[in-house]
């Protein structure tokens, strides 16, 4: 195996080249993946010495003497078959429903309390009380939870995996889980490989984020989705003073999305501030002062901000 300083990514035709010489199903090949990505080769102990060479392709090694034992050591820890939710909100009501069409074995959503049955837990409980959650649950099964500003130490002493979706959960309808983001964190190299067997079910794209990058993720995704809800409410009212109505809007927010995805902030930017039209500004402004006063620290704001973004460009 490689050691604990190759911490380089296998590439797709390493991996598949592994998957065909040691035999290894897409389950296991993941979670032998998710060990070399990590740096957790360490936690494994070694194969005998003659069976190894120092290298870092998985093929150079004897095939059949590493076969056995990558095999051997995987099945010490097979990943869990079947999970419960716990939490009949949006999200686990939505996970649950989108985990049984992949085929995996859910349980729920519980209510909390509720004793669960399976070889996982996942908590959708709000952040303050995943902690009690947690303490609820016997000890065996992994224990995870979904909150994207929470680390895995209110899960002790618990097998702990995080998943939080990087997406919005609408009240009525499927989200959209296919090709969004996921974070996912694993307190063991099997509780991370469980996360992103879960994330990939759903075909979502899983990173890695550490517990002291927690927060500041959460406040990105925020800033994403929720402060820009919020900012759009403020456009809508504006707009409304003007006779304009909300759908008429929509097209162009879609579009500045779409480009700031696409080329990124600096050069998606457009209108007077990046042209550097400041007279249209300053009557802007008196608009925002004269009809939606309460608005004007946050025009303020947002002119700044756009100017240091411009100077950056």
């Amino acid at each position: 195996m490689a050691g604990p300083e190759d911490h380089r990514l296998p590439g797709r035709g390493q991996l598949r080249a592994a998957r065909a010489d040691l035999r290894l199903p897409p389950d296991r090949l993941e979670l032998l993946a998710t060990l070399l990505r990590r740096g957790h080769a360490a936690t494994i102990p070694p194969a005998p010495a003659a069976s190894v060479r120092r290298c870092r392709s998985l093929r150079v090694y004897p095939l059949e003497e590493t076969s056995r034992y990558l095999m051997r050591e995987l099945d010490r820890n097979p990943l869990p078959r079947s999970c419960a939710i716990v939490g009949a909100g949006r999200l686990g009501t939505a996970l649950a429903a989108a985990f049984r069409a992949t085929g995996l074995d859910v349980e729920g959503p519980l209510g909390r309390g509720t004793p669960p049955h399976a070889d996982a837990v996942l908590l959708c409980v709000p952040d303050g009380e995943i902690a009690a959650a947690a303490a609820a649950v016997p000890p065996g099964p992994l224990v995870g939870h979904c909150s994207g500003a929470t680390g895995l130490d209110v899960l002790a002493p618990h097998e702990a995996f995080g998943l939080h979706p990087l997406m919005t959960v609408p009240a009525e309808g499927a989200p959209p889980f296919a090709g969004a983001g996921c974070a996912v964190a694993g307190s063991t190299p099997r509780a991370e490989a469980f996360a992103r067997d879960l994330a990939q079910r759903l075909g979502m794209r899983a990173t890695t984020v550490a517990d002291e990058d927690r927060a500041a993720y959460h406040a990105a995704a925020s800033i994403a989705s929720n402060f820009l809800v919020t900012l759009e409410g403020a456009a809508e009212r504006l707009a409304a003073t003007a006779g304009v109505e909300r759908g008429l809007l929509a097209p162009l927010v879609r579009a500045a999305v779409e480009n700031w995805a696409r080329l990124g902030a600096q050069h998606a930017l457009t209108g007077p501030i990046a042209r550097g039209d400041e007279t249209t500004v300053a009557r802007q402004r008196a608009a925002v002062a004269e009809r939606t006063p309460d608005l004007l620290p946050l025009f303020d704001a947002l002119a700044d901000a756009t100017r240091a973004l411009v100077l950056v460009a």
